[in-house]
């Protein structure tokens, strides 16, 4: 049981005793203010409603807890256990973190609070939106899902929860073509973008001197092609001269066998098309577009 023991009351407005207009009840240890409790000036404690309690400032009611334990700020009429609204600024809620390293953590966890589900991280350098177990992430507008961040990595979308469809990388970078041997080039660039497990290459390579370089195809693919003959991937040459056999139409094969662009090319517009002609000499100068699938 909890009481308030009075040794003294004092009347600090005035002389005398103070007086309590809206009555005061004191029983079985409990005092009870009819019409609440002012404190210092502008401040109050008041029950507004049956089982209902309410903090106020500058006379006005600022704080609610509900009959069923809701806390509503802002609001006399809490939908939620904590209900929060702003009347006036924008800016509904800050939440700083520890002084030593400025970190704040927002935890969701399970209701006896025994297992952490997911949280919320702010560090000074990046967020950390995480969960703690074996579920993912999702991203819904309009009561739909759009975007599922995979507990095992990997990106889907649109409601597709297979790990094999997802999306598990995305990366752009160069690369250095070359046909290896004593070859010295002019220009030897390349570029890629990787998605998934396709990888979009651009390049260019233009020999000065071929030396024991090779003359059928050129090497230094960013990423291993994955192996079989039947991913072989087309390349299309968008401008070569210079090539050691005169063609009418030159184009390239991914050959996944041993990591290479293997030139292919016509002699004639009647002609097959040849698998590795010899096309690279001094001063042969492709531009070359190909994608190819890969396993890394």
């Amino acid at each position: 049981m909890s009481q308030i023991n009075v040794d003294n009351i004092k009347n600090r407005l005035g002389s005398g005793a103070p007086s309590f207009p809206n009555g005061i009840d004191v029983s079985s240890g409990v005092t009870t203010f009819t019409n609440g409790l002012n404190v210092g000036t502008g401040a109050s404690v008041f029950s507004p409603g049956t089982n209902e309690l309410a903090l106020g400032t500058n006379s006005a009611e600022r704080v609610r807890v509900g009959a069923a334990g809701s806390v509503g700020i802002g609001t006399d009429n809490p939908g939620a256990s904590l209900d929060v609204v702003s009347n006036s600024s924008a800016e509904i809620a800050r939440l700083r973190g520890r002084s030593a390293d400025n970190i704040g953590t927002l935890y969701f966890q399970n209701n006896a609070g025994s297992t952490n589900y997911a949280y919320i991280q702010s560090r000074s350098t990046y967020l950390d939106i995480a969960t703690e177990t074996t579920n993912p992430i999702i991203f819904t507008t309009n009561q739909s899902e759009r975007m599922r961040l995979l507990s095992g990595g990997g990106l889907t979308f649109n409601g597709d929860t297979a790990a094999a469809n997802a999306l598990d990388d995305y990366e752009e970078g160069t690369f250095t073509p070359n046909v290896a041997g004593t070859a010295t080039y002019t220009y030897q660039e390349g570029i890629y973008t990787k998605i998934g497990n396709q990888v979009f290459c651009n390049c260019r390579i233009r020999i000065n001197s071929i030396g024991s370089g090779f003359n059928t195809y050129f090497i230094g693919l960013p990423f291993t092609p994955a192996q079989g003959t039947i991913l072989n991937a087309a390349a299309a040459a968008a401008y070569y001269e210079n090539s050691s056999t005169s063609l009418t139409w030159v184009g390239g094969q991914v050959n996944t066998t041993i990591d290479k662009v293997l030139i292919v090319g016509q002699t004639s517009a009647s002609s097959n098309i040849v698998n590795g002609v010899n096309f690279f000499g001094n001063n042969t100068d492709l531009i070359l577009s190909f994608n190819y699938k890969t396993n890394a």
